[in-house]
């Protein structure tokens, strides 16, 4: 269980560590982007990156016990936003499909509708 966790740490960003650990004790929606791993050599169509998603989305919310809060599919980039648990965004981490995760929300990001300095989780 230590292996599988540190190897899903090693694909997210210390940022989206660190606001998993703040509110690992609560049910506060954590916002991260993934990116899917690429056949070697390939893109995935927005057909392929549709799939995925949906699949790895269904069996982390099956094994979750608990739903996704929202869901922004980036089809062209083979990637997706979710606002999730920490629970669901740490079991995205653990699946084979997912080539990393970031924090969606980072210190001091500006936001573009013209809100001074987001907090982050």
């Amino acid at each position: 269980m230590a292996e599988k966790k540190d190897q899903s740490d090693a694909r997210a960003d210390p940022e989206l560590l660190r606001q998993l650990d703040k509110v690992a004790a609560t049910a506060e929606p954590v916002e991260a982007m993934f990116i899917l791993r690429r056949p070697e050599g390939a893109a995935l169509t927005p057909a392929e990156t549709e799939r995925l998603t949906s699949q790895v989305l269904q069996r982390i919310q099956r094994e979750g016990k608990s739903e996704v809060k929202e869901v922004n599919l980036f089809k062209n980039l083979g990637s997706f936003v979710v606002a999730a648990e920490p629970s669901l965004i740490r079991l995205l981490l653990e699946q084979p499909e997912i080539e990393s995760g970031t924090a969606n929300r980072q210190p001091h990001s500006v936001d573009l509708l013209g809100n001074p300095d987001r907090p982050t989780t």
